[in-house]
Formats: structure tokens, C-alpha cells, sequence
């Protein structure tokens, strides 16, 4: 028995490639995927390494759908049987961990509470 070389998840909506990320951890917490990930117009794959322990295999990930609503979720796998359950495993590992969310959100802020200022100021001249 051994592994697949690639992991390959699809989606029903299109992907952006910002904000991205991919884990695969082995039965011994070990992240094993071996390359950079690939996303395309609606699947997200990243190679992995070849791995002969039997077990628990933990896919977790990470991806932005066209509208710009992040999606994660974690699956598993098994090679052989299945193993116990483990502890949650560490952060996605990210292609870019800036989404727009992330950027409009406190940018909007600022450009709201600039205007709140100058419409202020402007009020007391007068």
C-alpha cells in the first residue's frame, strides 16, 4: 500500500488564488505535503510525500471562493486502517494570508472615521 502522489480537492464555485492553503498531515502529525499547491478554476491539489505508515491521514484547507467567501474545512483519509483520533493539527500554511476581507475591512474603517474627523472639524469653523 502507499499514498497517492497528489491530493486533488474540487469545489462547485469557482476559486481566487489569494488566501490559500493546504495541510497534510501524516498518522505521526507530520505535514507531508512536499511542494507548492496548485489552484485552478475549481480544484485545489498539492503533491505529497510518499509515506508507508499505516493510519489516519488529516487533509485540512483553505481556499476563497470566486464571491470572496473563504471556505475551509479538514477531511481524512486512510492507509491501511484507520487510526485514533488526534489533536487539531497547526495553521493552514498559507500562499498569501492577505484576503481582501482582511484588507477592505480596517481600510474602511480608517476612510470612515477620516471623514467622521474632517466633517467634524468642518462643523466647528462654522
Amino acid at each position: 500500500m502507499s499514498l497517492p502522489k497528489t491530493v486533488e480537492i474540487t469545489f462547485a464555485t469557482k476559486l481566487m488564488d489569494i488566501g490559500t492553503g493546504i495541510v497534510v498531515l501524516d498518522p505521526s502529525r507530520k505535514n507531508i505535503v512536499s511542494g507548492p499547491f496548485t489552484v485552478s478554476e475549481y480544484s485545489l491539489s498539492a503533491p505529497i510525500s510518499d509515506s508507508k505508515i499505516l493510519g489516519t491521514y488529516e487533509v485540512t484547507y483553505r481556499v476563497v471562493s470566486e464571491d470572496g467567501h473563504p471556505v475551509e474545512g479538514r477531511f481524512n483519509f486512510y492507509l491501511g486502517q484507520s487510526s485514533a483520533p488526534t489533536a487539531s493539527p497547526d495553521r493552514v500554511t498559507e500562499k498569501s494570508g492577505r484576503t481582501w476581507p482582511n484588507i477592505f475591512l480596517p481600510l474602511a474603517v480608517v476612510l470612515a472615521l477620516g471623514i467622521a474627523f474632517i466633517f467634524r472639524r468642518y462643523r466647528n469653523i462654522k
